[in-house]
């Protein structure tokens, strides 16, 4: 048979198997052909193709650099070789390819949007925007292209946002907290960001204002895989009208395609205590944490929370967690998976209400002697195990509602206690510990609404079950793009 002849009749073969699902026949037959006929540019492309479909990257990969070593001006096969490395997760390849091809083929939809997308996964979210932009003045109805643009220019945009939010907790603690937010990015190393808030605190006994002002800048080095947040900030508390100063700075670094190591540390004023309003302080809190995050399957994260107070005093907490790929059904996904988290301070911070002399005075042995955490709160091998579930619905592209339940099924603390005793003949206040079982609960509900391409709306309810309290979560806000 002619070569002709057989290079005709090989790919009709392969097609033939291919739409068999035989793709190892379609590679077999390819496979011969071009050991005895190197460098058909037709034979290498259905080769390359079949071992993608076949999910064989590396050997396609080997099969498109010698389809481009025989045929370097070819900017289909090209194209079709960036197509394989974007979906090997190798963008910084992809994009180099993407705007040798584009320059040569500037009509290309697909190509421009290709390109955008790639932009936007190294986050070159300038370069995304404009290559997006390009691709939906060529082809304006393409959904993907329009879904990512979307996001990108959202992104590169500047914008305002306007929180309130309300607290009512069980010590009982009411807060009210307005805050205005704004962003600018510019660059991988210029995107700005300012936070203006007030938190007002109340309760029977004390009324109090923290005013925060907080500037933060971010950055990224694409091809190291490394991003970070670094912050700084000042605060004015009204009761004791003193000022103080806020900084964090968060690190992120790629170690892996899926596989992520971060590591951040920060200092912000103490608010979850009455004690902590009547007589404010700050504290360190530092963190590390490895995750496992990939699309469609399970992600898994575990760390180590570090938190430390100015009486020398710490709080260690360990946590992980792991979550289900959606099951998807309709316009509703369901997620579930399962969490630990163990906690422990150093020395304990739950005192008497009262004096020695006050609870002797009408000392009763069947009545608890009363304590209150002064100033935070300290636990004491307090462990949970937690099944996770989340729910969404996405009626639209435009409206987006998620809930979310985190209900704690084999949870123990060591509860503090205070008793009298004698000591060389004086009496005195001891505290003791007993274990306790408690159901922590994290129920909520997020609601997002594209107003226009310009206003999102956003309204959220938590409800909170601690050992230490209960508490009503509300949060709307409005955010804005110029």
């Amino acid at each position: 048979m002619a070569q002709g002849d057989l290079l005709l009749s090989t790919i009709e073969t392969a097609n033939q198997l291919r739409d068999a699902g035989d793709f190892e026949g379609a590679v077999k037959i390819l496979d011969e052909f071009n050991t005895e006929y190197p460098g058909n540019n037709w034979i290498l492309r259905l080769y390359a193709e079949t071992l993608f479909w076949m999910k064989d990257y590396e050997k396609a990969v080997s099969v498109y650099e010698e389809a481009i070593d025989w045929h370097p001006d070819d900017f289909d096969v090209k194209y079709e070789y960036a197509i394989l490395l974007f979906e090997m997760g190798k963008y910084q390849q992809t994009k180099e390819i993407l705007i040798v091809y584009t320059n040569n083929r500037p009509e290309d939809s697909g190509a421009e949007s290709l390109l955008g997308i790639t932009n936007y996964y190294l986050g070159d979210f300038k370069e995304a925007d404009k290559h997006l932009k390009k691709s939906l003045v060529l082809n304006p109805t393409d959904k993907r292209t329009k879904e990512v643009y979307r996001v990108v220019s959202r992104i590169v945009s500047p914008w305002l946002k306007v929180d309130v939010s309300y607290t009512d907790d069980s010590q009982p603690l009411q807060q009210w907290a307005p805050v205005l937010q704004g962003g600018w990015y510019q660059s991988h190393f210029l995107n700005l960001s300012f936070s203006l808030g007030l938190q007002n605190f109340s309760s029977d006994s004390l009324h109090s204002n923290l005013y925060s002002f907080q500037l933060q800048n971010s950055f990224q080095f694409p091809k190291a895989g490394f991003s970070a947040k670094v912050s700084a900030g000042v605060f004015y508390t009204s009761i004791d009208q003193a000022f103080d100063y806020s900084w964090g700075i968060s690190l992120q670094q790629k170690m892996a395609k899926y596989f992520y190591l971060r590591v951040g540390g920060e200092r912000l004023a103490y608010t979850y205590t009455l004690a902590s309003i009547e007589k404010p302080f700050s504290r360190g809190i530092y963190n590390v944490s490895l995750s496992w995050e990939k699309p469609k399957s399970w992600n898994a994260s575990t760390g180590y929370i570090g938190e430390y107070f100015p009486d020398d005093n710490n709080v260690q907490t360990f946590f992980a967690w792991g979550l289900s790929p959606a099951i998807s059904f309709s316009i509703f996904e369901l997620y579930f998976g399962y969490a630990f988290n163990y906690a422990n301070s150093k020395e304990s911070r739950f005192v008497p209400e009262k004096s020695l002399d006050e609870i002797l005075e009408d000392y009763n042995p069947d009545e608890q002697i009363k304590g209150i955490y002064d100033s935070y709160f300290t636990p004491n091998d307090q462990f949970a195990n937690s099944a996770l579930l989340n729910f969404n619905i996405i009626p639209s592209q435009k409206i987006n509602i998620k809930l979310h339940a985190s209900v704690g099924f084999y949870a123990r603390a060591m509860n503090p206690y205070f008793y009298l005793d004698k000591e060389q003949g004086k009496t005195i206040i001891k505290q003791g510990f007993y274990q306790e079982s408690f159901t922590p609960l994290d129920l909520g509900i997020n609601f997002d609404m594209e107003l226009t391409d310009k206003l999102l709306l956003n309204f959220s309810y938590t409800y909170l079950q601690t050992f230490y309290f209960n508490s009503n979560n509300f949060n709307l806000g409005l955010k804005f793009y110029f």
